[in-house]
C-alpha cells in the first residue's frame, strides 16, 4: 500500500538556546510534543521526516535527534542567528530533494485531531494548478485566488504574479510547484 502514494515529507523547524536556559527545555517539549502528535494522529502509509534545526547548541540537536532515532529522517543545521525563513528554506530544499510534496509542521504546533492528508496529496498531484494547502485556522494573507472547502484552504498558482513576498500561514501541505513559481521565502 506504501508504495500506491507518492512519498510526503514533514518538515519540521526547530531552534534553541542553550540547554540552561528555560526556553531551550521549554522548545524540547515542544518538538518532543509535535513528533509524538504527528506519530498518533498523521495519518498516510508514506512518510518520512526532516528536521529542520536553525543553529542550536549541539546539546541540543542531539536530543532532538535521539527523538527521532527510530524514524526515517534527515536533518539540515542552519547557522545561529539566520532567520526563520532560511531555517525553513534549508529545510523545504532539502525535503524537496526527496519528494515533490511536503507538511511544513513548526514544533510548537500540536496536532489533537487525526489528519488524513491522503485526499490533499491526491488534490496537489492531480491538480496542476494547485500547490499549496494550509491545514490551520488562522487568516489568510495570501496573493491570487484562494480557494476554502472543510476547513482547509489550498492556493491556485496565479500566473500573473511573480511576487516572492507571500506569506504562508502554518501548518501546510506544499507542492515543488510552489518554489519553482515563487522561490524560495524572502530572508
Amino acid at each position: 500500500m506504501k508504495n500506491d502514494y507518492p512519498e510526503v515529507v514533514i518538515v519540521i523547524t526547530t531552534w534553541a538556546g542553550p540547554l540552561e536556559l528555560d526556553i531551550a527545555k521549554t522548545r524540547l517539549g515542544y518538538i518532543k510534543e509535535a513528533v509524538s502528535c504527528l506519530k498518533k494522529h498523521f495519518i498516510y502509509p508514506n512518510y518520512s521526516w526532516h528536521i529542520a534545526d536553525d543553529g542550536s547548541p549541539k546539546e541540543y540537536q542531539e536530543k532532538v535527534l535521539k527523538i527521532m532515532k527510530d524514524e526515517n529522517y534527515t536533518f539540515t543545521d542552519t547557522k545561529k542567528g539566520w532567520d526563520f525563513n532560511n531555517n525553513l528554506n534549508t529545510g523545504m530544499e532539502t525535503a524537496l530533494e526527496r519528494a515533490d510534496i511536503i507538511v511544513v509542521w513548526p514544533d510548537d504546533r500540536f496536532l489533537k485531531k487525526d489528519l488524513d492528508v491522503k485526499s490533499y496529496v491526491r488534490l496537489l498531484t492531480d491538480h496542476e494548478d494547485i500547490c499549496y494547502i494550509r491545514l490551520t485556522g488562522r487568516e489568510v494573507h495570501l496573493q491570487g485566488t484562494s480557494i476554502t472547502r472543510a476547513g482547509t484552504q489550498w492556493r491556485l498558482l496565479d500566473k500573473k504574479s511573480k511576487s516572492r513576498h507571500v506569506f504562508l500561514c502554518f501548518c501546510f501541505v506544499m507542492h515543488r510547484r510552489w518554489i519553482e513559481h515563487y522561490g524560495y521565502f524572502k530572508t
